[in-house]
């Protein structure tokens, strides 16, 4: 081996020389050997432009709830991502006009339509991520859609769909979401330039497993009592037993809910 001692003048040919000797002496991996494509998480979304400008299509792997697979909803006939119906599609999926698809079919695979303006939210400077804090996003407009889990009776397309747990796309419904629930899975992050075609949408993954849930409700800690005695004398007290017997009601709508939690 080429020593070097103090002093010496190293040139290019005994540095090289160096390298190459440590380089035979150290220890080194062979090639890692491929490594097989393994399951999606359940939920996993990812986004792709869709057929017009300002259209997203956002795909997602089959997820459980309660051990049932949860569905996209589809009109039979018409419907604007232009799927077209198999004529042997399971009847026991289809109900009111609305198909009940699985996020597994391969024919004509199904995916959330999501539109700019109308399914995306603007994202206010203080709440933006730290990934859109840089000099070239700050110039751009920045929105926000929502993947959620529910079972509310929404509508799609004028048609109302039968509750059964499906994902949807888009802004979340002001519907008081009890007794049905309502679980965001993901959240598409659009940055639009002022130039045509100047966008891109990113995924924010936020969920990964099955789900179990159940509803949930409140638990009452004062009794519905009626007072007894001299309606004269009672008056005050019926007036407040009524206003406790309100606001319990008012709790009770207001606290009951469906309970996720990850099986």
């Amino acid at each position: 081996m080429n020593l070097v001692y103090p002093g010496d003048a190293v040139t290019s040919e005994r540095h090289n020389a160096l390298i190459e000797g440590i380089r035979q002496i150290t220890i080194s991996e062979a090639p890692l050997p491929p490594v097989p494509d393994g399951l999606a998480h359940q939920w996993q979304c990812r986004v792709a432009p869709g057929a017009a400008d300002g259209q997203w299509n956002v795909f997602m792997s089959t997820g459980y709830v309660n051990d049932l697979e949860a569905t996209v909803a589809y009109l039979t006939e018409g419907d604007p991502r232009g799927w077209t119906m198999p004529k042997d599609y399971p009847p026991s999926r289809i109900k009111g006009g609305i198909a009940n698809r699985l996020w597994r079919e391969t024919d004509q695979p199904p995916y959330l339509l999501l539109t700019s303006g109308v399914d995306f939210t603007p994202v206010a400077d203080s709440a933006r991520p730290d990934i859109y804090q840089n000099e070239a996003a700050w110039k751009k407009k920045l929105s926000v859609a929502t993947i959620y889990l529910c079972a509310l009776p929404l509508k799609l397309s004028g048609r109302q769909t039968p509750t059964s747990y499906r994902t949807w796309g888009g802004r979340i419904p002001s519907q008081n979401p009890y007794p049905y629930g309502l679980r965001h899975l993901a959240r598409v992050y659009l940055l639009e330039g002022e130039k045509p075609g100047d966008a891109s949408a990113t995924v924010e993954q936020l969920e990964f497993w099955p789900f179990q849930c159940a509803p949930v409700e409140p638990i009452k800690l004062l009794p519905d009592y009626q007072p007894i005695g001299d309606p004269t004398v009672d008056l005050f007290g019926s007036l407040f037993n009524q206003q406790i017997n309100e606001a319990l009601a008012n709790n009770a709508q207001a606290a009951s809910t469906v309970e996720f939690w990850t099986a």
